[in-house]
C-alpha cells in the first residue's frame, strides 16, 4: 500500500531546510538520528504509520543497546523537531508521537557554535552598514566571489557596527567563510537587490560595484559584473537534496537540549 506521506520525501526536504538555514553539522545531525529511528523500523515507510508506541518500543531497544539517557532523549528530540516542521511547516495532518517524552515542546532550534551566516543575520548587516559604501562594496564583492582588496583599513569600523547591531560574532572572516557554499552566494546575492531596494537604493549588485568610485584608495572605480554561478546542496553521498520550506525559525544545537 502506497503511504500517505512517504518517510523518505519529507526526510529529505526537512534535511535540505536545515542545511540551508542552520548549517551542514545541523543536517548531519539530526539525519543520523532520523536514519537510526526509522531504521529500526524496516516495515514502516509513511511519517502516518508511527505512534507513541513505537517510541516507547525504540527507547526501550536504545536502553537495552546501552545508550545514555541523555543520547536517546536527544535523539527522540531529533524525531520530534522532525514531525513538528512536518506539522506546522508542511502542514501534515499527522500526530506527534514524541510528545509524550517531551517534557517542554523545544519552540526552536538553537545552535550552539555560530558556524554560518543566516539569512536575517544578513539583512541586519547590510541595514547597519548601508550608509558605508566602501564596507557595502567589500561585502558584495565576497558574495559574488570576486578578490576584496585590502580589507584591514575597514575591520574596527566593520567590528563596531557589528556590535552595535548585536552581531558581535560576525567578522570579514566569518562573512566570507559562510560564502564558501554555493547556495548561500547564490540566496544571498538574490536577495541583496531586494534589500537594497526596501533600504531606499536604487543600485543592484551590479551596479553597486560598477558605480562605485572611491578616489584615493583601493576600492576605486570598481569595473567588475557578477556571475550566477554556485554549487548544488548535496549530503555526505554527494546526493542532491531538493531544498523547499524555507522559514526563519532558529537553529538547533547538537549537543544542547532545548
Amino acid at each position: 500500500m502506497k503511504p500517505r506521506y512517504p518517510i523518505k520525501k519529507y526526510q529529505g526536504k526537512f534535511e535540505a531546510w536545515l542545511l540551508v538555514l542552520y548549517g551542514r553539522k545541523s543536517m548531519r545531525y539530526h539525519s543520523k538520528f532520523l536514519d537510526r529511528f526509522f531504521e529500526y523500523f524496516p516495515e514502516n515507510i509513511g511519517l502516518e504509520q508511527f505512534g507513541t508506541a513505537d517510541i516507547a518500543e525504540y527507547k526501550k531497544w536504545r536502553e537495552a543497546n546501552r545508550g545514555t539517557h541523555g543520547g536517546i532523549l536527544q535523539e527522540i528530540k531529533a524525531v520530534h523537531r522532525f514531525y513538528k516542521w512536518a506539522i506546522e511547516d508542511q502542514e501534515l495532518p499527522l500526530f506527534n508521537p514524541c510528545k509524550g517524552f517531551i517534557k517542554r515542546d523545544p519552540q526552536n532550534i538553537v545552535r550552539r557554535k555560530k558556524d554560518s551566516l543566516r539569512l536575517e543575520e544578513y539583512k541586519r548587516l547590510l541595514e547597519a552598514i548601508n550608509d558605508e559604501p566602501k564596507l557595502k562594496s567589500t561585502i558584495v564583492r565576497m558574495v559574488l566571489g570576486m578578490k576584496v582588496p585590502d580589507i584591514r583599513p575597514l575591520n574596527q569600523m566593520f567590528r563596531r557596527m557589528m556590535i552595535q547591531a548585536g552581531m558581535p560574532h560576525v567578522t570579514f572572516g566569518f562573512v566570507r567563510k559562510s560564502m564558501r557554499n554555493g547556495l548561500w552566494r547564490e540566496i544571498i546575492k538574490n536577495w541583496q537587490d531586494t534589500i537594497f531596494t526596501e533600504f531606499g537604493n536604487n543600485e543592484t549588485c551590479d551596479s553597486l560595484l560598477q558605480e562605485t568610485k572611491l578616489g584615493g584608495d583601493s576600492f576605486g572605480n570598481i569595473q567588475i559584473s557578477s556571475f550566477d554561478e554556485g554549487t548544488s546542496i548535496s549530503n555526505a553521498s554527494d546526493n542532491e537534496l531538493p531544498v523547499s520550506g524555507i522559514s526563519n525559525q532558529e537553529p538547533s544545537s547538537e549537543t544542547q537540549v532545548s
